[in-house]
């Protein structure tokens, strides 16, 4: 994709990131709404809308629920979905998903020529309202391209809209959507610097979701007490529906494979036969964000008047693997036995999902006494040590012979947002914890295969930017003469 495509919104970048101490953060609403207006109001020309918050699992949930429910619409039918961040280029934030009518659906990212004309319509009213913002402040990045999905999505005539939240959920620029249904996924401590350093605070910036209009609330995930509390607090005032995901899908069996794994789920009130669903993620946090999903679906058909056909969201839910939800739990084999697991893992709730998986994924006995090497970067405001800490007593019966420690290297992305090097270093010293120093991800790889050993583990995380990188770099070390299936195999 050419990189080109994002440049005028990446232009808007700089003014996101300058001090807005002094802002109220309503006016960023506010801002969306007026441009919003001067576009034609594209979001009250969407079909029925899914709002997705929380602070883990986000991603992978608005990706397996839009799936969900495009599987029960009829071919040709469109679910948009819009997420963040995006990986390599622009237009994997703005998706499209077509239904073949018989539960399956395929994932289309807007075409060059297709965000190019979006972008066309809507930048002069930006250069507008810029020149002169007024009290309501600049339009930054997030808010440009958040403008022109809804404005594409209203120009294609989608059935449904499934959008995740970019951060936080009250004042984000997603919360002008008109939403029936919202989906909080778990959560946690999470950009401290803007929600707030308490996990109350923060539940309640996630739980502004729930907003008028608002029907029903998913609640997915293992949730503290203080997300419930917020939670509890606007559905109180507004009088939503509750769909605890997590009580209502009753696990009978799970199969772990190699990439893959396979749920089988009770029968319950309405729905007497068990169910079973294969979800071609690792890890059983992605289990739980199937039963999310899955509820979703459930909701999105009684509020559509639609047949709840469990069959069909199952084989939607299995169109979703690592090519649409890549850096989740994406394991790596190169031909001489070293293994990469690259994942997005940005906070230490999202660690501790890893965790899991790396007990599932290495638990055999052909993968204990490996060397380990952890790669590791992050974005301003998230704290890596400890998301490396969380990791740590999960990958202790990896370590091989005569390798004592674990290695640790940290580097930094090529993200406009991430943390510099000095900044991680003295992060990792006040942590007590010894690092090795990278200039890019490419020399990490280089340094952390070396420190691993010929038959040793690396584990790229603390980003979604760092987790994509470390994989092209893996991959650019295979020979490229090897069979497809054998440079990007798994395991």
């Amino acid at each position: 994709m050419p990189e080109h495509l994002a440049a005028r919104a990446l232009s808007l970048a700089d003014f996101c990131n300058r001090p807005r101490a002094r802002e109220l953060p309503h006016l960023k609403l506010q801002r969306m709404r007026k441009l919003l207006a001067m576009i034609g109001d594209p979001h009250l020309k969407l079909g029925r809308a899914v709002h997705v918050a929380g602070s883990s699992g986000k991603g992978s949930t608005s990706t397996l629920s839009a799936a969900a429910v495009g599987a029960m619409l009829p071919a040709g039918a469109k679910v948009g979905l819009f997420t963040s961040p995006h990986l390599h280029c622009i237009t994997e934030r703005i998706r499209v998903i077509v239904a073949d009518g018989k539960g399956g659906v395929h994932f289309e990212p807007i075409s060059p020529e297709d965000f190019t004309a979006s972008e066309d319509a809507v930048w002069p009213h930006l250069v507008a309202h810029n020149a002169d913002p007024g009290e309501l402040g600049l339009i930054g990045f997030f808010e440009c391209v958040t403008l022109l999905g809804l404005y594409y999505y209203a120009a294609q005539g989608m059935a449904a809209v499934v959008v995740e939240v970019g951060m936080g959920g009250r004042y984000d620029a997603t919360n002008v959507l008109p939403a029936s249904i919202a989906v909080l996924t778990p959560i946690s401590m999470d950009h401290v610097s803007a929600l707030g350093g308490t996990l109350s605070s923060i539940a309640a910036h996630k739980a502004g979701i729930i907003k008028d209009g608002v029907k029903v609330v998913v609640v997915g995930g293992g949730q503290p007490q203080e997300a419930h509390e917020a939670i509890a607090k606007e559905v109180a005032e507004l009088g939503c529906r509750v769909v605890p995901a997590m009580e209502v899908f009753h696990e009978i069996s799970t199969e772990v494979h190699a990439g893959y794994q396979t749920l089988r789920f009770a029968g319950r009130a309405g729905y007497p036969d068990e169910l079973s669903v294969t979800v071609n993620l690792l890890g059983p946090y992605q289990r739980d964000n199937c039963k999310t999903a899955l509820a979703v679906a459930e909701v999105f058909a009684t509020q559509e008047g639609l047949k709840v056909d469990f069959d069909q969201i199952s084989r939607g839910i299995s169109c979703v693997g690592g090519r649409e939800l890549p850096c989740r739990a994406t394991l790596l084999t190169h031909e001489d036995g070293s293994l990469l697991l690259a994942d997005g893992a940005h906070n230490e709730a999202a660690a501790a999902s890893l965790a899991c998986v790396i007990g599932e994924a290495f638990g055999a006995p052909k993968h204990s006494r490996r060397g380990v090497t952890i790669v590791v970067a992050g974005t301003v405001g998230h704290n890596v040590p400890g998301i490396v800490q969380t990791l740590l007593p999960a990958l202790q019966n990896l370590n091989a012979e005569g390798k004592p420690t674990i290695s640790i290297v940290v580097t930094e992305t090529k993200h406009p947002k991430r943390m510099g090097l000095a900044a991680m270093q003295e992060a990792f010293a006040s942590a007590g914890l010894r690092v090795q120093v990278a200039t890019d991800t490419s020399e990490a790889m280089v340094m952390s295969r070396a420190l691993a050993g010929p038959t040793g583990v690396v584990v790229a995380t603390g980003s979604m930017f760092l987790a994509a990188e470390a994989i092209a770099s893996f991959l650019s070390h295979e020979d490229q003469s090897s069979a497809p299936h054998k440079r990007q195999k798994r395991t």
